[in-house]
């Protein structure tokens, strides 16, 4: 995959990310976690926010290098977190895919 690709594949899963945490059985089973879950899931849906704002203002030739020595993780990250949406089941299990996509979109760009 190229640079390109694997932006839009980013993106494209944070998005689709987002939109999950915008359903309904997302909200059911967030508000039937312990309390501890319950607010890593509400911090996550702002970070998860804020890393599709701070990729979508990045020029793509700024982190081409970036993007490509993090291709591998890229990969992984992404697919295992359409892995967990599609087969939710725990809210744990999503946050740790959320953990490992946005440990990733860390080392690309900061999202301080």
């Amino acid at each position: 995959m190229n640079s390109f690709d694997l932006y839009s594949t980013l993106l494209a899963r944070l998005s689709d990310l987002r939109n999950f945490m915008l359903t309904q059985d997302w909200i059911d089973a967030v508000s039937q976690a312990p309390p501890a879950e319950q607010k890593k899931a509400f911090n996550a849906s702002f970070d998860v926010q804020h890393a599709i704002n701070v990729l979508s203002n990045q020029i793509l030739s700024d982190i081409a290098d970036e993007i490509a020595q993090e291709q591998d993780e890229i990969i992984k990250a992404t697919n295992d977190l359409s892995d967990s949406l599609q087969r939710f089941q725990r809210v744990s299990a999503v946050l740790d895919s959320i953990a490992k996509v946005l440990g990733v979109v860390g080392q690309i760009v900061s999202l301080v």
